[in-house]
């Protein structure tokens, strides 16, 4: 719900170990959970789902969407 907020989507996810976007970026099977609140820009993602301008608020082994 906040900013800062940091998500455990599946308890049984190995990618949920890690703590902050950066444990979770630095392991090549993870992904980031982008933050879905309201925001003032439109938010941004990399590849796999880090937020460019807009927090990343969780980690998955789940690849994100692709939007067209």
């Amino acid at each position: 719900m906040k900013l800062d907020d940091w998500c455990v989507e599946r308890p049984s996810d190995r990618c949920t170990r890690h703590l902050n976007a950066e444990a979770c970026k630095a392991d090549k099977a993870c992904y980031g959970l982008p933050y879905r609140g309201e925001s003032l820009v439109a938010c941004q993602f990399d590849e796999r789902g880090f937020g460019l301008n807009c927090p990343t608020v969780g980690c998955t082994s789940t690849p994100p969407r692709r939007t067209q």
